[in-house]
């Protein structure tokens, strides 16, 4: 009789491994992860109750719970360096000693037996608790539990690894496409400003330019009247209302020790007023960003609003903003220069 058990063991235990593997080794997604792949474990473990919970921002939170009661109150768990220790000085699963690196309220709270840990490249980014295994329904469960819990844990962790690679490298793919589309995008734009002799159009080319490069709401160029020495909007361009915009700006100073050419309007505001002696009247550009073209002396300023695609400038984005600002700078040279 024993060595029968012994043997519907070996082989609920040949089974599992092999589903698990079989399973894990798939190339999931971060949701079925967090759910089926969850779920998965759960059962395959035979716990009696678990909760897992995954790194937002600085924050893990709860996203699925199994087998509990209860409606579980306590939905997070801040990210602090504690609880960063089981990954970069512990790794392992932990039975015990569970304050030395949770919370001592979410530890009252549960009451856990164990608490898997989520680990990628000594990051934490989620984790398992649980108050035990259900001894009763399966005659296999504690035992096989017990054995392959840390092997599952690891096979769980690697299908997150997998996971997360898997989306930083889309990321990175996409990314590189976006850098060579723009490279493209700002070699034509400089053929096209640098060909352009007249300055009127000129002026429109810009904005069309500007405009088509980073889908802005409100796009304005304002550049230095020598005469009158002062900026004055020389083009403008409202997609959304459709209205027309005038004004005067002028500098503080002609020369500028500031490095940066791009500016944030609502971060950057105490710069532009060491710059501008009317600078509150850039708000009435709508403007996001204000790109200076040219320093000491400025030839002028490229305005641009919010995106009418609803995205926001990232930093490739702003780089080419700037180059952009580059390019006028030496096509209005270059137009004046033939003029």
């Amino acid at each position: 009789m024993d060595t029968c058990i012994r043997q519907n063991k070996c082989i609920y235990n040949m089974e599992k491994i092999l589903t698990s593997v079989d399973y894990f080794s798939q190339l999931l997604s971060l949701e079925q992860i967090l759910s089926y792949g969850y779920e998965f474990f759960h059962d395959t473990l035979g716990l009696k109750a678990s909760a897992i919970y995954y790194l937002d921002d600085d924050t893990y939170k709860l996203v699925s719970q199994i087998g509990y009661d209860y409606d579980i109150k306590l939905k997070e768990h801040k990210k602090n360096d504690k609880i960063n220790n089981i990954a970069t000085l512990y790794g392992r699963i932990l039975y015990e000693n569970f304050q030395k690196y949770f919370d001592e309220d979410f530890v009252d709270y549960f009451d856990p037996e164990l608490i898997i840990p989520l680990i990628v490249k000594d990051k934490l980014y989620g984790f398992i608790i649980s108050d035990g295994f259900c001894y009763d329904n399966n005659p296999y469960s504690s035992i096989l539990s017990m054995e392959y819990l840390e092997g599952m844990k690891t096979l769980l962790n690697m299908a997150l690894s997998n996971t997360l690679l898997y989306r930083d490298y889309k990321k990175l793919a996409r990314n590189i496409d976006k850098e060579l589309f723009q490279q493209f995008s700002i070699n034509q734009t400089t053929k096209m400003l640098l060909a352009e002799t007249d300055i009127e159009k000129l002026y429109s080319l810009c904005i069309d330019v500007v405009r088509e490069l980073t889908s802005s709401s409100v796009t304005a160029l304002i550049l230095h009247d020598s005469i009158r020495n002062k900026f004055i909007v020389k083009g403008y361009s409202d997609i959304i209302n459709f209205q027309n915009y005038y004004n005067e700006y002028e500098l503080l100073s002609n020369s500028i020790d500031i490095q940066k050419t791009v500016f944030d309007l609502d971060k950057d505001m105490d710069e532009l007023k060491s710059i501008f002696k009317n600078s509150d009247a850039l708000k009435n550009l709508t403007a996001k960003y204000v790109v200076l073209i040219g320093k000491n002396p400025v030839m002028g300023f490229i305005t641009v609003g919010e995106p009418v695609s609803g995205s926001v400038y990232d930093d490739s984005t702003l780089n080419q903003i700037e180059n952009v600002g580059k390019t006028v700078y030496l096509a209005l040279k270059n137009a004046n220069y033939i003029a």
